[in-house]
């Protein structure tokens, strides 16, 4: 059988000023007298109440309630150590309750005589628990005096830290409580220190920075200090620390610790790692940070060249037959919309009239594909590569041309100030795309007619071939991803912008 754990706690509110009424009365302490627990429901039921004062204290009739368990066995015996309930809701029979922050409670009554039955509902607590209910003035809990020590609430003598104070001290000078206890037997009220966890970020490519972040719970979570070590350098900041680019060379490991108001400090348990991706070399699959010294990905594998024309003038147009008889289109923009980056102007998307993608059982089957379906809000019409290469001549106005890969390069230097065009994820580049270049999520579709990406993701045609099977684009993702010289498959559907 359960056996509940019986605790009545007087708290004598001594640092309320003034303690004497007009009559020179002594108001009395708050007083907690437990009642029932219900188990199953996790409830524990219990008297509030103090005596009248002969002054009007409007603070008398405002009390701060917490709640602390201890986990028991079968003999009513504590099996680990008293902890901080966690109140989901509370109610009162007389007087209102507010301010709950899961740590507790205020309970409001009339001003003079008050007498309450509190109920109060908990989570995290285990099937079978002892229970001790506080209430005090605010605030709740120790608090650090003038001289850097703390003011303790509650029944002296007190055992601070497993030394006994001196009787009727209320004081104490120590830099970090760790335990209060009073001879009531309930625990402090004052946690030992926070605990602090963290999340490993994404993997990033070298030179790329990026943000650490700390949640804390428990303790005194305000005034909080945060001490980060990265790969043995460290830094104290805000729970979030902004690791500088320049650092990030090469994959580190990572801890943190936090340091409250009280001076007491976690653990240092949270360690972490920032993975730093490498570009990849001659022969290899093209790594998330593309090709390692110039290298190009050329239909995801790291090479010196891409074959097909390989200087970036797109003359080589290979594996896209001839048009079927009686192919044509229109297509266009609007000139006025325009964007001058460096020494190159780019024109608004092109929008066409005729289309045909729809879905195809094979590749081959429709080299020249228009797909219309997607939303002009969202750059346009989409384009295989045989359209843009084959027609690189007259898919643009008079007076402007099909990007090559070049321009793409010469484009990402002069919106990003690089001296290459590597494969990346910059926040501030992408911005760039969008603000500076008026670059929007066209998405792209499959050569089956898949269309996806719309809204996160945007691909645009060069006319200079990458290999037999792809062509260049540049492209750049929602989450930061850059990369202006990329290779596609030629019988997807990419967006394209006319440059001059």
């Amino acid at each position: 059988m359960k056996k509940l754990y019986l605790l009545s706690l007087l708290l004598p509110l001594w640092t309320l000023l003034p303690l004497w009424g007009p009559g020179g009365r002594l108001f009395a302490a708050v007083q907690v007298t437990s009642i029932s627990t219900d188990y199953a429901n996790k409830r524990v039921t219990f008297a509030l109440s103090w005596a009248a004062g002969t002054r009007n204290a409007t603070h008398l009739s405002k009390v701060w309630v917490l709640v602390d368990y201890v986990e028991v066995n079968a003999l009513n015996a504590p099996t680990g150590a008293w902890q901080r309930a966690t109140v989901v809701s509370a109610t009162a029979t007389n007087g209102t309750v507010s301010g709950n922050t899961g740590r507790g409670f205020f309970v409001q009554g009339t001003d003079g005589a008050f007498s309450s039955t509190v109920t109060v509902t908990l989570t995290n607590v285990p099937a079978q628990f002892n229970w001790c209910a506080y209430a005090t003035d605010y605030p709740p809990n120790a608090t650090i005096n003038a001289a850097g020590g703390y003011t303790l609430h509650g029944t002296a003598p007190f055992t601070v830290n497993g030394s006994q104070l001196g009787a009727g001290v209320r004081t104490y000078s120590g830099a970090c409580i760790t335990s209060i206890t009073d001879p009531t037997g309930c625990p402090g009220l004052l946690p030992a220190a926070p605990t602090v966890t963290t999340t490993n970020p994404a993997a990033v490519c070298a030179g790329s920075g990026v943000t650490l972040t700390a949640n804390v719970s428990g303790g005194t979570t305000t005034a909080n200090t945060y001490t980060w070590n990265i790969g043995g350098a460290t830094t104290t900041t805000t729970n979030t620390f902004a690791v500088p680019a320049s650092s990030i060379t090469t994959s580190k490991t990572f801890t943190v610790s936090v340091t409250n108001a009280n001076k007491c400090t976690s653990a240092v348990s949270n360690t972490g790692t920032i993975t730093v991706n490498a570009p990849g070399a001659a022969g290899q699959s093209s790594s998330p940070c593309g090709c390692a010294g110039g290298l190009q990905n050329c239909n995801g594998t790291c090479q010196a060249t891409c074959g097909g024309s390989g200087s970036g003038n797109g003359t080589a147009v290979t594996n896209c037959s001839n048009p079927p008889s009686g192919f044509s289109f229109t297509s266009g923009f609007t000139s006025s919309s325009t964007w001058v980056v460096g020494s190159q102007t780019w024109s608004a998307p092109v929008t066409a009239t005729y289309c045909n993608k729809a879905t195809y059982s094979s590749p081959t089957s429709a080299p020249y594909a228009v797909d219309c379906r997607t939303n002009p809000g969202y750059d346009g019409h989409l384009f295989s590569w045989c359209m843009v290469a084959k027609f690189a001549t007259t898919i643009c106005p008079s007076g402007w041309r099909v990007p090559t890969s070049t321009d793409f390069c010469n484009l990402d230097k002069a919106l990003n100030s690089r001296s290459d065009c590597s494969y990346r994820t910059d926040a501030n580049a992408l911005n760039r795309y969008i603000s500076t270049w008026g670059g929007q999520y066209g998405g792209v579709s499959s050569y089956t007619g898949t269309l996806s990406s719309q809204g996160s993701g945007a691909y645009y045609w060069a006319q200079t071939e990458c290999n037999a099977t792809g062509g260049y684009n540049l492209y750049f993702l929602s989450n930061g991803t850059v990369y202006p010289q990329n290779g596609l498959g030629k019988y997807n559907g990419a967006t394209l912008r006319c440059v001059k």
